[in-house]
């Protein structure tokens, strides 16, 4: 009976807090973009520390740019989203005809797809529904501005707060492991920091080559594909195929010829871009299988922003897996601990060393401090 009561009360104690966890997800979530954030701006700190700068001075020249290229690129970029989009809104639906009445014309699998499709009129209903409601969507806007408000404030506050925190958190964890948890972690920062990084500056490219071929071609809407190219290249497996359609449906309103030509420049522009982020990343290949599992759950989590995050989260928890299998990380070459044996040397000083030993100390303490800074274990 006792059993019983004891099973009933883990169970009870399990839904609730899965209940708990799951009125919490948006603040969860909000912490865990933060900690990415961080994460991303520690890769850039840490490069300015081996500068010789002072981490308070690193820490806040790394946001200041961030906040600076994120506001010129916003200004850079509304206004001419803006106005494609106003101007998408009246030319959409005789495109939207041009193309039906041209799929129609064909055969086979083409008509049978313009056939399925809606007409212009309930098209133009749609499009003249959703343009109303701009109270929405200005509470949506309002909304994810405080949220990234909220999110920029966390990310600065664990930059500034890193070392008092870090040294709480492995504060908790067992003595006999701390130094192997503490090296995974800061490989797992490393790893979500150097992903984030890397695929920013080639969606970057991305969109400023494809912004290049769009407007020495004439394409409508040239900003639109560029944006839409940047982010779908994120997509993982179905990024390739997904930038070559919209590629193709680009250089169409023209004619053929210049949709095949969008189409190549466009998956040629991604390609390339694709490999730099690999060349960069130490030609780093994902586990198709765990790719596929982290982009459900995240999708679940947070739409097409939980999609694009998949394959960060997956280095994440390859790093993890690996260290827990007792292996090196994807990419780590195994090799010999050092801060683990002058660790252990200090200790042998410390118990065997005598007064003269002892006068070691601060060189070994010095040396694991220079080895540290390196990100050498």
């Amino acid at each position: 009976m006792k059993n019983v009561a004891l099973s009933v009360l883990a169970v009870a104690l399990g839904l609730t807090s899965l209940t708990l966890a799951y009125s919490l997800l948006p603040l969860m979530i909000t912490f865990a973009v933060a900690i990415a954030v961080s994460a991303t701006a520690e890769t850039i700190i840490h490069g300015w520390l081996q500068r010789g700068m002072s981490r308070s001075l690193s820490v806040l020249l790394t946001y200041v740019l961030g906040v600076v290229i994120v506001a010129l690129l916003t200004v850079a970029i509304v206004p001419s989203v803006g106005v494609e989009l106003s101007a998408l809104a009246k030319d959409a639906v005789p495109l939207y005809e041009t193309f039906v009445l041209s799929w129609r014309q064909r055969s086979g699998a083409w008509a049978l797809l313009a056939s399925s499709l809606p007409n212009s009129v309930a098209l133009s209903h749609m499009l003249s529904v959703r343009w109303q409601d701009l109270f929405k969507g200005a509470l949506v806007f309002g909304e994810s501005t405080a949220s990234a408000l909220v999110v920029l404030v966390l990310a600065i506050y664990w930059s500034t707060q890193r070392a008092h925190m870090t040294a709480a958190l492995h504060g908790l964890m067992p003595a006999k492991h701390r130094g192997e948890i503490r090296r995974t972690l800061a490989q797992m920062e490393v790893a979500l920091g150097l992903h984030v990084v890397v695929e920013g500056v080639a969606s970057l490219i991305t969109l400023t080559a494809v912004f290049a071929v769009a407007s020495v071609q004439g394409l409508p809407y040239p900003v639109l594909l560029s944006i839409v190219v940047a982010l779908l290249r994120l997509v993982p497996f179905l990024g390739p195929p997904m930038c070559l359609a919209v590629g193709l449906t680009a250089g169409h309103s023209i004619d053929t010829t210049a949709a095949a030509v969008t189409g190549i420049a466009v998956l040629g522009i991604e390609r390339l871009a694709n490999a730099l982020a690999n060349n960069m990343l130490s030609h780093r290949r994902h586990n198709a299988f765990l790719v596929i599992l982290v982009a459900v759950a995240t999708v679940k989590l947070g739409g097409w922003v939980g999609l694009l995050a998949a394959p960060a989260l997956a280095s994440v928890i390859e790093v993890a897996a690996a260290h827990l299998r007792g292996s090196s990380a994807p990419g780590e070459v195994e090799g010999p601990k050092f801060t683990v044996r002058i660790e252990a040397l200090e200790a042998a000083v410390v118990q065997r060393g005598g007064p003269r030993g002892r006068r070691l100390l601060p060189v070994l303490h010095k040396l694991q401090q220079m080895l540290k800074s390196q990100n050498v274990s």
